[in-house]
């Protein structure tokens, strides 16, 4: 599997060796229907494909003037590790997620480069038996240019201190 395209938080490095199989899954599945273009178009990914994956998946439709961010479809697990279900809410509606905030620009970023994007970050949500959370976000477009979708794997690491 190639995943020398994503970059890993702002340090710019590849994924670690240490990244989830659903994470590295991911990257694997995205780097395939790229096809050898840029980014995938959304039409290019297909459910079925990824069914083990999907309660792990966050679509992002990308909107412009002002740029902001609403989730399409948001699977299972992550709804269950959210504090809140996000989806069909514009990001700059919500304090917690505006432009100030670190998920909007981590966001930004990929549409900003047109590159995938891969971090792990401390988990913050409802569940005190989880340590981090690492999240792929990948871009898609329909002219190999303007990103206008993220499709997202997002997997949470447990704390191996409770065990």
């Amino acid at each position: 599997m190639d995943i020398s395209g994503f970059r890993s938080g702002d340090e710019g490095t590849l994924i670690s060796d240490n990244a989830s199989a659903l994470i590295r899954e991911g990257a694997a599945y995205w780097t395939e229907k790229c096809d050898g273009r840029r980014m995938p178009h959304r039409r290019d990914i297909d459910p079925l494909d990824i069914r083990r994956l999907l309660g792990n998946v966050v679509l992002l439709d990308v909107l412009r003037d002002p740029l902001d961010f609403v989730e399409r479809i948001t699977g299972e697990t992550v709804q269950y590790h959210n504090h809140r279900n996000y989806m069909g809410t514009p990001w700059r509606e919500l304090s917690e997620r505006g432009p100030e905030s670190k998920i909007f620009q981590f966001f930004q970023s990929i549409v900003d480069s047109r590159m995938p994007r891969y971090d792990s970050v401390p988990y913050v949500g409802p569940h005190k038996h989880f340590l981090r959370v690492e999240v792929l976000a990948c871009p898609l477009s329909d002219d190999q240019d303007e990103v206008y979708k993220i499709l997202s794997y997002v997997d949470y690491r447990p704390r191996t201190d409770l065990i």
